[in-house]
C-alpha cells in the first residue's frame, strides 16, 4: 500500500504529523525549508514529513530579505541593548576581543 501525498499548511497539520515533524527535526526545521515553484510561476515554502500512511508537504511562512543580501542585517532588526549586554558579558568572560574601529 503506497502513502497518500498531501499538501497542508503547518497550522492544519494533524497531531500525529506534528509529532513526526518534531521527531524528524529535533533541533528545529527552519534550515530544512525549501522553495516550491507552482506551475503558474508562483511559489511557496515547505518541508516534508511522513507518517505511516501519509507523506505531507507542509507549507510554512518564512521571512525573506527582499534584497537577497543574506550577509546584511538591517540595524532596525538588531536589539541594541541586548547586543551591548551580550558584548559586556563576553568581555567579562574573556570570550570577546575588542575590534579596532580604525580599520
Amino acid at each position: 500500500m503506497s502513502k497518500i501525498n498531501k499538501v497542508i499548511k503547518l497550522e492544519d497539520l494533524p497531531i500525529e504529523a506534528m509529532e513526526a515533524l518534531e521527531e524528524k527535526y529535533p533541533e528545529g526545521w527552519q534550515d530544512h525549508v525549501r522553495k516550491i515553484t507552482k506551475p503558474n510561476g508562483g511559489f511557496f515554502y515547505a518541508l516534508n514529513v511522513d507518517t505511516q500512511t501519509v507523506s505531507y508537504l507542509v507549507k510554512v511562512d518564512v521571512m525573506v530579505d527582499p534584497n537577497g543580501d543574506i550577509g546584511k542585517i538591517d540595524d532596525h532588526l538588531i536589539d541594541k541593548k541586548a547586543e551591548k549586554a551580550a558584548e559586556s558579558h563576553c568581555k567579562e568572560e574573556g570570550n570577546l576581543e575588542e575590534e579596532d574601529d580604525d580599520e
